[in-house]
């Protein structure tokens, strides 16, 4: 524990000196004025998550699971055993959203649901990872929500029996539980994340609509943006800040996170689909504008990591369109100004004193040192 301690510390002290030194010595760089594009080849587009839902929740079921699945013949059918073979006294609901899988996806989600009555199948055209996961939205009937990824699966056969036993413990009307997550490498299992147990700061949480449970009023509505990758963003930007949300930590590690090289976190350097990054960012913000949400210290933090993910995401693109990224970030920020945490605070300064170099030094910096 004094070794993760020393290396939170050293990190934050690190970052913060190495940020302060950029921002001091780095001098303005002449950038063209942003012409309001930033890629000509690439379509700006801007979904709310914002909706309103007509259907009435319920509360039928004490769980609903939400899996949305394209074409994983190879992975769902452990990845459904896992929650079918869950033992609990609560009431689940599983629902499986075939999303136009030309594999055969959908047959092996229909011959579950053929053989259990707590499994939902939905088979629509390929509309993509949101509106999957909205389609299962549409669907609410429960106290709370859980979000599974089709080529991973529940190690555990108690977790969902423990996180429900917690959150109606907790008896808070808008809660978050996180728990803990291990990755899979070809079957393998390596690596263990696990929270704190009890109250978790926001910061604390990782960006994944995965490895939580949540409230289901929290989603009455809301829904994922569309047509954007990245679409967990949601989760740090505007979930975990709704007004009266309580966030907690279980420390288990029952989650297994498939590692999938043809997913998008392993396949986006050098794609002009990484401007999602940016776009979905200011989207976000605009629905933050929208649901009142504070613009306390926290958040801005969580805008300035996202800051560094669309650095991170779109390095490999055109010098081009990486400075009108900077630029349109400068322009986002403005109305941002305020007391950042040390690590930030010189990323913020170098955007809006319109310091190219300083700020990709800084942002290349905290991406290693997260």
């Amino acid at each position: 524990m004094r070794r993760i301690i020393k290396k939170i510390l050293f990190n934050k002290i690190t970052s913060t000196i190495y940020s302060f030194f950029c921002c001091l010595f780095t001098r303005k760089n002449q950038i063209n004025d942003f012409d309001g594009t930033i890629s000509a080849e690439y379509n700006r587009f801007f979904s709310s998550c914002v909706v309103k839902r007509n259907r009435k929740n319920n509360h039928k079921y004490n769980l609903q699971i939400i899996v949305p699945c394209y074409n994983t013949e190879k992975y769902v059918r452990k990845c459904i055993e896992s929650l079918v073979d869950q033992k609990t006294n609560y009431k689940i609901n599983i629902i499986l959203i075939d999303d136009g899988s030309t594999d055969s996806t959908g047959k092996i989600c229909d011959e579950f649901a053929s053989h259990y009555d707590f499994v939902t199948v939905i088979h629509q055209n390929n509309k993509g990872f949101s509106q999957a996961r909205n389609a299962g939205l549409e669907l609410i009937d429960s106290d709370f929500l859980m979000f599974v990824d089709s080529d991973d699966y529940l190690i555990s056969q108690t977790i969902c029996n423990r996180l429900l036993d917690k959150a109606y413990s907790y008896n808070k009307k808008k809660l978050i539980i996180e728990f803990g997550f291990r990755r899979d490498k070809e079957g393998k299992l390596f690596g263990r994340y696990k929270p704190n147990n009890g109250v978790l700061k926001e910061s604390k949480y990782n960006g994944f609509a995965w490895g939580k449970i949540y409230s289901s009023d929290l989603f009455n509505n809301l829904s994922f943006p569309i047509n954007y990758w990245f679409e967990d963003t949601f989760i740090k930007l505007i979930l975990l800040f709704i007004s009266n949300v309580n966030t907690y930590g279980l420390s288990d590690s029952s989650y297994a996170y498939r590692i999938n090289q043809a997913s998008i976190t392993n396949s986006y350097s050098g794609k002009l689909k990484s401007l999602d990054s940016i776009y979905i960012l200011e989207s976000l913000l605009k629905d933050a504008h929208k649901l009142n949400i504070e613009n306390t210290k926290t958040f801005r933090n969580a805008i300035m990591w996202q800051v560094v993910c669309t650095f991170i995401r779109t390095k490999e693109l055109s010098a081009e369109i990486q400075t009108n990224i900077f630029l349109q970030t400068k322009i986002i920020l403005n109305e941002f100004s305020g007391c950042y945490s040390p690590q930030y605070r010189f990323l913020f300064k170098s955007i809006i004193n319109n310091k190219y170099n300083a700020y990709r030094k800084i942002c290349n910096f905290l991406s290693k040192t997260k």
